[in-house]
Formats: C-alpha cells, sequence, structure tokens
C-alpha cells in the first residue's frame, strides 16, 4: 500500500462508498454530543480537522458556532464549501496538510476529529506532529476531541474479508489486515454495480486506550473523559469508539 493512500483516497468516489455511514441522521446523532460538549466548555471558535466534505463543520456550524474545517483533499473541500454555499453558511474551508496546520497560535477554542481521521501515517511521530500542531493552535483552556474505534471491539468483531450491499447498490468487498508488530490495519476494498468498478486502499494505525492517553499527555493535553460512543455513555471495554476528550493546560 502506498503510504500516503490518502492523497487518493478521499473524493466522490470515497463519498459513494461510505454514504450508508455519512447520512444526515448520523452527523446529527455525531453532532448531538459534540454541541453538549462544545457548549459546556463555552467553545465559539471550533477547528474541525480532516473535515471531509464538511458535515459536521455544517452541522455546527448551523448550531452558532464559529467553524473553520481543513481537509487535504481539494474535492471534498469544493464539496463542503458548495454545500456552505447552498445553505447561506459562513463556515471557512480550508485546503491543508494536518501535519502543518496554516492557522495562528492560540487561534481555536476546540479542534474536533471525527471518524477515525487519525493515525493515518506510517510513522508514530508524525501521529505525535498532529497532536503537537492541535495544541498550538488551542488557546489555553482549550480542548481537542478525538474519536477513535475501540480496538477491543474492533478485535472482536474483525474480519479479514466480507461482502456487503450498499444502500446505493453496489456491491462491496472488503479484504483487511492487522500488522501487530506495527499496529497497522491495511484495507482494500473493491466496488462493482453493472459496469461500474473502483478499487480503494487504506491503512489507519489503532491505538489502545494507554498508548493514545499517554501520547496526548505526553504532548501537554490533559484528558477530562473518555466516552464510548455518541450516545454519551462513558467508555468501557467493550464500547464501539474511544471518544477522547482533552484540555490544554491553563
Amino acid at each position: 500500500m502506498k503510504n500516503e493512500w490518502w492523497k487518493e483516497f478521499f473524493n466522490k468516489d470515497y463519498l459513494e462508498l461510505y454514504s450508508d455511514k455519512v447520512s444526515e441522521k448520523k452527523t446529527q446523532e455525531e453532532t448531538k454530543l459534540l454541541e453538549e460538549i462544545l457548549n459546556k466548555n463555552k467553545v465559539i471558535k471550533v477547528l474541525d480537522l480532516a473535515c471531509g466534505q464538511g458535515r459536521h463543520s455544517i452541522a455546527l456550524s448551523k448550531e452558532g458556532f464559529n467553524v473553520t474545517g481543513l481537509d487535504y483533499s481539494k474535492d471534498l473541500i469544493n464539496i463542503a464549501r458548495q454545500k456552505a454555499k447552498r445553505e447561506d453558511l459562513n463556515t471557512n474551508f480550508v485546503e491543508g496538510d494536518m501535519l502543518a496546520l496554516p492557522f495562528l497560535n492560540q487561534e481555536f477554542d476546540a479542534v474536533i476529529n471525527i471518524f477515525t481521521a487519525f493515525g493515518y501515517f506510517s510513522e508514530k511521530k508524525d501521529d505525535e506532529k498532529v497532536i503537537s500542531e492541535v495544541f498550538r493552535v488551542l488557546k489555553p483552556g482549550g480542548i481537542f476531541i478525538l474519536d477513535l474505534p475501540n480496538p477491543n471491539n474492533f478485535f472482536k468483531n474483525f474480519k479479514s474479508s466480507q461482502r456487503e450491499t450498499s444502500l446505493n447498490g453496489f456491491e462491496i468487498k472488503t479484504m483487511s489486515d492487522f500488522n501487530p508488530a506495527t499496529k497497522r490495519w491495511d484495507v482494500k476494498i473493491k466496488r462493482r454495480k453493472e459496469d461500474q468498478f473502483s478499487e480503494k486502499s487504506y491503512g489507519v494505525r489503532i491505538y489502545d486506550k494507554q498508548e493514545i492517553t499517554a501520547m496526548l499527555k505526553n504532548l501537554g493535553l490533559l484528558v477530562k473523559q473518555i466516552y464510548g460512543s455518541f450516545n454519551g455513555e462513558i467508555y468501557a471495554s467493550e464500547s464501539k469508539r474511544m471518544i477522547i476528550l482533552t484540555e490544554k493546560p491553563e
């Protein structure tokens, strides 16, 4: 697999492939918890890091937050801008690299990173660089919300191969491999519908609770709470997600 797979993965084909998982209903469910946390922490200015097509950025903008969305994908940023324009929103969308955020120090009250948009890089030091950049652009007292899969649930439900039919009628075959030494989960997806065919690959590092919280703490962030789902339940070993709420010290 190409180390920089994300440069080609996130485009219009990605939106069709994941249409079931990025629905309006799911976005509303996820935004509810985000809104509660942001309001509780008196957040005004938000950075949606790896915002994709802007589903959380736009949803939070509708709730009155001042949102900037950043993503590497030019295609998805353009889609996000078009949607914000149609809905008459002032959401700011920026094409950029999470390893070198094009923002000032202490510019945001909160940074969010949702839908496993972390752990893309082949080197762990690059994931650390992302968190360092988040720390830099956060105001003192600002918060960072990081949404990752819970590895316990991940391994319990791991399948090396599976087939499914998407809501838009595509037959999808997914082949997965996990390397315990590197903690990398590599996935190849083949999608077919009549004469339409596409193939995509991606890979992410699967962090366990101990490793990711240690990384966050070592880079200066205080872990305040870990949720197990967007329903707001507290994290447990069987939870589907690890939604980690951290704070930059005053």
